[in-house]
């Protein structure tokens, strides 16, 4: 039988282990004379992004979010700025960009993944749908019947699937990391 603590120190001595591997690797980059090595900044990535958009889930103002998504469709740039609040933590770096499409991150299990930015940005936008849609479900339940009501609940509903429309996901998460370059 596994402990369960043990696994748990297992999972965090991996991830300083490859923190440190990064790290060494970095280090010898700089001592070798290549001409054409250039010097990146390292982002050290500290908590699993999955945490951090579980965590800013519970705190997001309903309605105020559904304020922002139900008047118009498709509300793509609404949707985007409610991504990057959603998984953008002030303090801590939670993704780093290491190549032109390969982003670096933390996964549920505290393991440091490298995906590429599409499978990346669809895992996200689904990740948050996943949340969203039972809070847009409840949402519609409580609202009042007529005509004004159900053009805002099908703009709600529609904005919301936009989450899983994976063009939107990888064109979303694309323009969330150039904002934080």
């Amino acid at each position: 039988m596994i402990c369960e603590e043990c696994k748990l120190h297992k999972t965090y001595l991996e991830r300083i282990i490859k923190l440190q591997e990064d790290e060494i690797e970095y280090l010898k980059n700089i001592q070798s004379n290549k001409s054409n090595y250039q010097i990146k900044e390292k982002n050290e990535i500290n908590n699993s992004i999955f945490d951090i958009i579980d965590y800013n889930i519970e705190q997001l103002n309903i309605n105020t979010f559904v304020e922002k998504i139900q008047y118009q469709y498709p509300a793509k740039e609404t949707l985007i700025n409610i991504i990057h609040s959603i998984i953008i933590h002030k303090d801590y770096y939670l993704i780093s960009k290491e190549k032109s499409n390969i982003i670096k991150f933390i996964d549920k299990n505290n393991k440091i993944i490298y995906e590429n930015i599409e499978n990346f940005g669809i895992q996200i936008c689904n990740y948050i749908f996943e949340h969203l849609k039972p809070i847009i479900e409840n949402y519609l339940l409580n609202t009042l019947e007529d005509d004004n009501e159900n053009m805002k609940e099908n703009n709600r509903v529609q904005n919301v699937m936009l989450l899983k429309d994976s063009k939107f996901a990888i064109n979303a998460i694309s323009k969330i990391l150039n904002r934080l370059n």
